[in-house]
């Protein structure tokens, strides 16, 4: 299997299984409280910092 096929393959299983979760489901369905998503958005800037970080250092 191609490298690339293996990527946008896993990624697609995590995708969905994110957007299945019970914390999604809960933000896109609005019956989470602030807290929740407060720290949703906290995680999702720490993660996307770290992997810049990563790819630049490398």
């Amino acid at each position: 299997m191609l490298t690339r096929n293996l990527i946008e393959s896993h990624y697609a299983k995590q995708t969905k299984f994110f957007e299945q979760s019970e914390g999604f489901q809960h933000l896109v369905s609005g019956v989470a409280d602030m807290k929740f998503y407060d720290e949703f958005i906290a995680n999702l800037c720490k993660t996307h910092l770290k992997s810049l970080k990563d790819w630049v250092l490398g």
